[in-house]
């Protein structure tokens, strides 16, 4: 059974098992930008978040209530944002093969991507010794470093919209217009795609630190699940025909969260 709960202008779906209490109510921030938003990060604790966006936005907060803008150097789109768990250091990657780094959250550098395509997505292990940028044309990079940025061949053309790998990065998996998931068992280095069984857009992809469960959401409501580290991939009933456009959860999977339009959210609990 599927609950569908109003709440102003948000729709939210609870579907699964029961779930420990959640908040239920959601408050508006000045975040002092009229720009659309993408993507937000914030170190373990919730004392330092980052917010990215167009014109080249990024904001800072010391806890979520109040934001400030930080000068990105760019006024190209800002897609992703990712950092150490700590927030000592920080990536974000836009429009243009833009990529920036922090190493203090309030003063950002450009990194040369060799590349000219639009990077969506941006993923690291968690110490940040390793990352993973994902966009346009089939792109993938890697770097060691985050200062220097190498190109992968993703076997495709196709936009790949979403990166996540496990927290030492030795799999990784990617998600694509096409519906295809890309999987890579060596650190990146080479990839496989992955018949996910629908043609449909996929656009966030999330698993669990059991390297097994993972779970990939796109357009027309589409959810998948697999069980096998994304060998095979089986659809979820959402409960909704909206886009959706990112997963997320708690490490173990037991929890998940999903975004997407006309303020649709959907959480369930996992056996």
């Amino acid at each position: 059974m599927i609950l569908v709960i109003a709440i102003g202008s948000w729709l939210v779906y609870h579907f699964g098992f029961p779930a420990p209490r959640s908040p239920e109510h959601f408050n508006a921030r000045t975040s002092g930008t009229p720009y659309i938003l993408f993507s937000i990060f914030g170190t373990s604790d919730g004392k330092r978040l980052w917010a990215v966006g167009w014109g080249g936005t990024i904001l800072e907060s010391d806890g979520g209530e109040h934001w400030n803008a930080r000068d990105s150097g760019t006024r190209e789109e800002l897609c992703s944002i990712f950092g150490t768990s700590d927030g000592k250091r920080l990536w974000v990657v836009g429009d243009k093969g833009t990529i920036l780094e922090s190493d203090d959250g309030e003063h950002w550098k450009a990194r040369t991507s060799g590349i000219f395509e639009g990077l969506h997505s941006i993923f690291g292990t968690s110490d940040g010794k390793r990352l993973w940028a994902v966009g346009s044309g089939g792109a993938i990079l890697e770097s060691d470093d985050g200062e220097h940025w190498d190109a992968r061949n993703s076997g495709t053309r196709d936009e790949l919209h979403s990166i996540f790998g496990t927290s030492d990065g030795k799999r990784l998996w990617a998600a694509s217009q096409s519906g295809t998931i890309r999987e890579s068992d060596d650190g990146g280095e080479h990839w496989d795609a992955r018949d996910s069984g629908t043609p449909n857009n996929l656009y966030s992809i999330f698993g669990a630190s059991d390297r097994k469960r993972l779970w990939a959401v796109g357009t027309r409501g589409t959810i998948l699940e697999s069980d096998d580290g994304g060998e095979h991939w089986n659809a979820r009933t959402s409960g909704t025909p909206n886009n959706l456009y990112s997963i997320f959860g708690t490490s173990d999977g037991k929890r998940l969260w999903v975004v997407g339009d006309k303020g649709t959210i959907l959480e369930a609990a996992v056996q």
